[in-house]
């Protein structure tokens, strides 16, 4: 999800839902100040929907917190399997210019790493 759709809002505190007035209009207020009306018929769900929409500033916070975590780890991720190439390559190298090295041997350390063999 692309969460910058939202840049430039101005909810950065907590949306309040005002009473309904004669009308069923509710004032959505925002530190303080009136951010606009929401006029909710006379539903049974209408309180839960504003509910909903009195939290989503902080469900919008939340969301980009998360998307944050997982690009954080994405690039984790992408480090470290670089990382590891660049091992293999350089085990490999080792491994080709060992000779009769018994690490590099079938059963050795240095081969098992390479070619795979028992988990620990």
């Amino acid at each position: 999800m692309n969460a910058e759709r939202f840049d430039g809002h101005t909810l950065n505190d907590t949306l309040e839902m005002g009473e309904p007035d004669h009308d069923g209009a509710r004032e959505m207020l925002c530190g303080g100040g009136i951010v606009g009306w929401l006029t909710m018929a006379d539903h049974p769900s209408a309180e839960a929907n504003a509910r909903l929409i009195a939290a989503a500033p902080d469900l919008l916070a939340v969301l980009v917190s998360v998307l944050s975590t997982r690009d954080k780890q994405r690039e984790r991720t992408t480090s470290l399997r670089k990382q590891i190439k660049r091992l293999r390559n350089a085990l490999m190298t080792c491994a080709q210019t060992a000779g009769d090295d018994p690490f590099f041997n079938e059963g050795g350390e240095g081969y098992e790493a390479l070619y795979g063999g028992e988990e620990e």
